[in-house]
C-alpha cells in the first residue's frame, strides 16, 4: 500500500470515528433531559431515603447517624413482622387471586362472537374508576350490618358479617378488592396475548383428537407464559406497594390486622415521628421486591428459546 492511499484510509477512519462520537454525543443530548428528570423524581428520593434509614430523626428534629440500629430494631419489633408477613400474604394472594380471574374472563372473553367490545368495556371498569373512588364504595357497600351486602347476604338466610370489624374478614375484604381492582390489567394484557396465538395451532390440535384440557396445557399455557410472568410480576409489585386500598378501607386495623409495610411506614413517618425507622421499613420492603424481581425475571430469561 502506498504512503498516500495509507493517509486517505487513516483519514477516512478518524472521519468514520469522529461522525460516530457526534452521534453518540447527540445520543446522549437527546436523552440528558429524561435522565436528568428520572434521577431527580427517582434515583435522589431513593438515595436519600437508604440515607434516612441509617439515621433517626424526625419532621421537627434533624436526624443523627445510627448506622444499621433501625434495621437491629425492625428485626425485632413484632409490629413490623405482622406487617411484614401481611404484606406477603396481601401480595401473594393479590397477585395469584387476579391472575386466575384475568387468566379465566380473557379466555372467555375470546370465546365471544359478538358483544366483545362490551364486555372488555366492562370488565375494565374496576381498573379505570378512580382507586379513591371505588374503595369508598367498597366502605359503604361493607361498613356495617345495614350494608348493602350484608342486607343481600340476608335474603339468602345468611347472618351480617362484620367485614371491616373482624381480623380475618377485614383481611379477607381489603385481598378481595385488590383483585377486583387488579385483574383487569391481566385480563386485558392476557386476551391481547391470546388474541396473537395463531389458530392455526388450536385447528391441528383439534385434528390430533386433543381434549380441552390438553390444548390449554400444550398450547394456550406455553403461548402465554412469557406475559403471565411479566404481568403477574407488576402486579405483585403493585399490591406489596398498595397503601390507599388498606389506608382507606381499613386504616391498617381492626387491631392493626392489616397492616402492610407500606402504611405501617407512613403511621411511623407522620405519627410515630421516626422517619429513620420509616425508612428502614421502605428498604426492606425493597430488598424484597428486587429478590421477587429477580426471582421471576429468571424464570423469564429460561423460557427464551435455546
Amino acid at each position: 500500500m502506498s504512503t498516500i492511499d495509507a493517509t486517505t484510509a487513516a483519514g477516512g477512519f478518524r472521519r468514520r470515528r469522529g461522525e460516530a462520537l457526534r452521534e453518540r454525543a447527540r445520543s446522549w443530548g437527546f436523552l440528558a433531559p429524561s435522565m436528568v428528570i428520572i434521577g431527580l423524581v427517582t434515583l435522589y428520593p431513593l438515595v436519600y431515603a437508604i440515607v434516612l434509614s441509617l439515621q433517626h430523626g424526625s419532621f421537627t428534629e434533624s436526624g443523627h447517624w445510627v448506622g444499621l440500629s433501625n434495621f437491629t430494631e425492625l428485626a425485632s419489633d413484632t409490629q413490623f413482622i405482622h406487617a411484614l408477613r401481611f404484606s406477603a400474604i396481601f401480595t401473594v394472594f393479590s397477585a395469584l387471586g387476579a391472575y386466575a380471574m384475568g387468566l379465566g374472563f380473557a379466555l372467555a372473553v375470546n370465546r365471544l362472537n359478538r358483544g366483545r367490545w362490551l364486555v372488555r368495556l366492562g370488565l375494565l371498569l374496576p381498573w379505570v374508576v378512580p382507586p379513591v373512588v371505588s374503595i369508598i364504595a367498597w366502605h359503604w357497600m361493607l361498613a356495617d350490618n345495614e350494608a348493602i351486602v350484608n342486607k343481600a347476604l340476608g335474603f339468602f338466610g345468611v347472618g351480617p358479617i362484620t367485614f371491616l370489624a373482624s381480623p380475618f374478614w377485614a383481611s379477607v375484604t381489603v385481598i378481595v378488592l385488590r383483585i377486583w381492582r387488579s385483574f383487569p390489567f391481566i385480563f386485558i394484557t392476557l386476551l391481547a396475548a391470546r388474541m396473537a396465538v395463531p389458530e392455526e395451532l388450536y385447528e391441528a390440535a383439534d385434528l390430533d383428537g386433543s381434549g380441552p384440557l390438553t390444548t390449554f396445557r400444550k398450547i394456550t399455557m406455553p403461548q402465554l407464559a412469557r406475559v403471565s410472568v411479566v404481568a403477574v410480576l407488576l402486579v405483585a409489585i403493585w399490591s406489596f406497594n398498595d397503601f390507599e386500598t388498606i389506608y382507606l378501607l381499613t386504616g391498617g386495623g381492626p387491631a392493626n390486622a392489616t397492616y402492610n409495610v407500606v402504611v405501617l411506614s407512613y403511621y411511623q413517618a407522620f405519627f410515630g415521628s421516626n422517619l429513620g425507622l420509616a425508612a428502614a421499613m421502605a428498604v426492606v420492603g425493597l430488598v424484597l421486591l428486587l429478590a421477587l424481581s429477580a426471582v421471576l425475571l429468571r424464570l423469564l430469561r429460561r423460557m427464551d428459546p435455546a
